[in-house]
This record gives C-alpha cells, structure tokens and sequence, in this order.
C-alpha cells in the first residue's frame, strides 16, 4: 500500500501501458498462457480500482499505477509468482481473485504491505521492493503498513484443472513497470494466450463493432503460413481459419453468423507463436 503516518490510529513476455485504461479493467486484462517471465515496461496512471467492492484489505487509496493479468490453469498444483519491480525501492501491491466468468469474484490473496512515512527505508527493507506468493509462507493477506513480522511475501495457492484467477498488481510509488515470474508447478491453459504481437505484423478489424460480418486485414512484411483464432471474452476457441499470407495487405470477410453479441479477440498464430490480435465488439 501507499506510504501512510502510522503516528496516526489505525525469454521475456514483454507489455507496455499504451494509453489509460488498457489493460487497467479486469473487463480486459492481459491472458497470460505459459511460465516464461512477463516484463510489464511501464504504466500509465489511471484510475483507482474500486477494491473495497470485493472485500480485499487493499482500501480505496489511489495507486499510481494499476495492470490487470489472467490466468487460467490446467492442473492440480501449486501457484505461485515473484514481481520484481523496476525500480527495486518501489512499493508494489497485489491482490488473486478467483474469476468467474471472466469477473473477480472473491479475493483469496491480497498483499498491502508497505512503507511508512514515520520511519527509515533501511528500517523497512522488507515492506517494499520483490513481493508475491511464495512457498513456505502462510499468511493469506498483509494489511498496509511495515512490521518485523511482515515478509511480503504470501502462501501460493492450491488450484484445480480450470480454476481461473485474475491478479490485480499496483504500484504506489512510480509509473515504473515489473518482472513477473512463476514459481510452483501450476501449467497455464494456452488458449489464454495474448502476448505482445510481433512487430511487423498488423491486425486490424472493420467494423467494430461488428453484427453479421467481420472484415479482417493483416499487413506484414514477411510469408505467414498460420491460423486465425476466434476467442471469446472467456478465452473459448470459436473458429480456426488457416491462412496463406503474403508481403503487404491481406484482407478477407468473416462471417460471424450464429456468435451472439458480446466481447471477441482475433488472434493471428505461427506454430505455437503469436503474430497478432485485435478485440472487437458484436451486437445484433
């Protein structure tokens, strides 16, 4: 948590904030889908998330920065993660919901340790800096503010085949960004998976939002022999379209049909590699 007067009672995955909001909402966090490291560049500010509605022991300050992930796992294991952040006397706060439907609907984990203005940083060396979830800790929750007895550190979570689970990360001291890193055995399920598109391919959708028809274009500067993927906001695989595509502009129509209205993502994949995506909306 932000600093508070306790004088008073009480291979990389890289993403970059483009503009307020992306990223900021649980409505549309970054799917994570492997256990290689994510970086997170840098954040925009924005606004606070309105914690309080889940009962989490994050209160309503405001962060500076704030980016939503999602996962979901495959297996029956332990999960578990260390965010380093860049700025290593950064205080940085998260808080594991369990997802429902794509909503957060009960925060299991919540860490809100973090520095006092009345005392030393060299006093509060283990309030602020690399934080998570971490084997052999038991604590599910850390309240705000820095004691001996706090670690920043939590229990990892014991999950199940399906269990979904967003992770709130915020920042209150810059707009710096982290490292994320997995630790226990949880596997992640790959159709979550949207990482940051490769450079010289683009994707972009018409109209949007769409009703009956969905036109595609992709640009690229090299020969793509790969799939189209309809997603659903759920991470539901709906349609694979092979694709043949060449240098320059390649453009097709998708017909949407029988999909009813609601959020999709179109991802564009080689092998195991994603080139691409874009989200659009249908309303019919």
């Amino acid at each position: 948590m932000k600093s508070i007067i306790m004088a008073l009672p009480c291979l990389l995955i890289t993403g970059i904030a483009l503009a307020q909001n992306y990223h900021d909402s649980w409505v549309d966090p970054i799917l994570i889908c492997d256990q290689r490291p994510f970086e997170w560049k840098a954040f925009e500010k924005v606004e606070p998330f309105p914690v309080e509605e889940f009962d989490a022991c994050l209160k309503p300050f405001e962060s500076i920065a704030q980016v939503w992930i999602k996962v979901k796992v495959s297996n029956r294991a332990e999960l578990g993660f260390e965010i380093s952040p860049k700025n290593t006397q950064d205080d940085i706060d998260f808080i594991v919901f369990r997802s429902t439907n794509g909503v957060p609907s009960e925060a299991i984990r919540c860490m809100a340790t973090g520095l006092q203005m009345d005392k030393t940083r060299m006093t509060q060396i283990n309030c602020a800096g690399v934080t998570g979830l971490m084997q052999g800790e038991v604590d599910l929750m850390e309240d705000p503010g820095c004691s001996s007895q706090k670690s920043n550190f939590l229990k990892p979570i014991s999950t199940g085949p399906g269990d979904e689970y967003l992770i709130l990360i915020t920042n209150y001291e810059s707009i710096d960004g982290f490292i994320l890193t997995w630790n226990g055995n949880a596997e992640f399920d790959p159709t979550y998976c949207i990482s940051q598109a490769d450079s010289g391919t683009q994707l972009f959708l018409s109209p949007n939002p769409a009703s009956q028809w969905l036109n595609w274009k992709i640009t690229t500067t090299h020969p793509i022999n790969g799939v189209l993927r309809l997603f659903s906001h759920a991470g539901i695989v709906l349609e694979k379209i092979p694709v043949n595509l060449q240098p320059g502009a390649n453009e097709e129509r998708l017909a949407l049909g029988p999909v009813p209205s609601g959020k999709y993502y179109l991802l564009l994949h080689q092998g195991d590699r994603l080139l691409g995506y874009s989200s659009f909306e249908i309303v019919k």
